[in-house]
């Protein structure tokens, strides 16, 4: 049970009935209807969304999340399949053991061509029983702190990086990173995950981490832009996937136009969010801290200056995100890295922390994560 995801059984099958979502289930008389619990969520994007609880007739539960548009407006649908096109590619992300730090979804077979076309509109993704999970923005501020120690700290935000680096390998952008998108969730069992690394020029290494007892889950992809993956890449999902739905919806800020590969954004504006959420005598603030902001001492990853450091020292508000942090040229369209305050990238972020884990020792039920299957014909 340690850190596993129970996935929806390969045998569903999709029943629409008037903009309500049903399943069957395959058994050895046929498909037999599930009872199906739906929760309405208020997510404040316009999407119908509801938390799924799926019933067989032996009484196992299965659980997911639906998120529909059956409405006519056309933009909202190619964001809807544009969403959809994403999750699948991380899927494939997640499948190949590359990075298990994406929430997955399920393509649930239809039953007739009219629910296939009803199954343009909807996406389903993976969900877990209630308290196995919540926001991070929740976990965050929950007291007494759930990472209680260094090395809690250090797992945590060594998993936030490394899926954000996986991101920039294979020419992904999230393009809406914040705590309310993405989950934590519980670890029945302390678990040890072994990273099979590459670094941006080649080089191999491992590192573990120990007794990780949370683990994170990104997702909401629908304003993800795909771009080239980095030179040296050979995951071909990463070379084949071509969103066919980009939409304005995709496109909301000048940054997120695929031209520009700010590989940092994503990287920054999580790490500002974090920082400002915990309190300050938690181990995750003080080594966010301590690691990657100005001092005399210290090589740092995170260079505001003192007048960015003044302005935003609470919240990271959009407008403040934009108005300051980003000062880009919209006129630069040659893919390279346009954003000069920031000194450091997710890598070497990353770096500083893996200096800061305790010895590496070797352990018993070791999970391995292995990026090096980016770079495998």
């Amino acid at each position: 049970m340690a850190c596993k995801r129970k996935p929806l059984p390969q045998d569903l099958r999709f029943l629409p009935d008037r903009s309500k979502l049903g399943f069957a289930l395959k058994n050895k008389s046929g498909f037999v209807k599930m009872k199906v619990r739906s929760i309405p969520v208020n997510t404040g994007s316009g999407a119908d969304v509801h938390k799924l609880e799926l019933v067989t007739k032996n009484k196992k539960t299965y659980h997911a999340v639906s998120k529909m548009h059956f409405s006519s407006d056309e933009r909202k649908l190619k964001g809807l399949q544009h969403e959809r096109e994403v999750y699948e590619f991380l899927n494939y992300i997640v499948d190949e053991k590359i990075c298990p730090f994406f929430l997955r979804s399920y393509l649930i077979r239809p039953d007739s061509p009219d629910t296939e076309r009803d199954m343009n509109h909807v996406l389903i993704t993976e969900s877990f029983p209630s308290g196995s999970f919540t926001t991070m923005n929740r976990f965050l501020k929950s007291r007494p702190s759930k990472l209680k120690t260094s090395t809690d700290a250090l797992n945590f935000l060594l998993m936030l990086l490394y899926t954000i680096e996986i991101m920039y390998r294979v020419g992904l952008r999230h393009n809406d990173m914040h705590l309310n998108n993405i989950f934590i969730i519980n670890c029945p069992k302390p678990t040890t995950f072994r990273i099979k690394y590459v670094t941006r020029d080649g080089r191999k290494f491992d590192f573990f981490l120990h007794d990780v007892k949370y683990i994170p889950l990104f997702f909401d992809n629908d304003r993800a832009t795909k771009l080239s993956p980095l030179p040296g890449v050979k995951f071909e999902h990463a070379h084949r996937f071509t969103p066919k739905n980009h939409t304005a919806v995709t496109a909301r800020f000048h940054w997120h136009n695929p031209q520009h590969r700010t590989e940092k954004l994503n990287m920054y504006k999580l790490m500002q969010h974090v920082r400002n959420t915990v309190i300050n005598a938690s181990p995750v603030y003080r080594i966010i801290r301590n690691t990657c902001y100005n001092t005399k001492k210290r090589r740092h990853c995170l260079s505001e200056g003192s007048a960015l450091q003044s302005r935003i020292a609470k919240e990271v508000q959009e407008s403040a995100f934009r108005n300051y942090h980003l000062p880009l040229d919209k006129n630069n369209a040659n893919g390279t890295e346009i954003i000069p305050h920031w000194s450091g990238t997710s890598e070497r972020f990353l770096f500083e922390l893996i200096k800061q884990l305790p010895r590496q020792q070797k352990t018993a039920n070791v999970r391995t994560i292995n990026m090096r299957k980016l770079y495998d014909h």
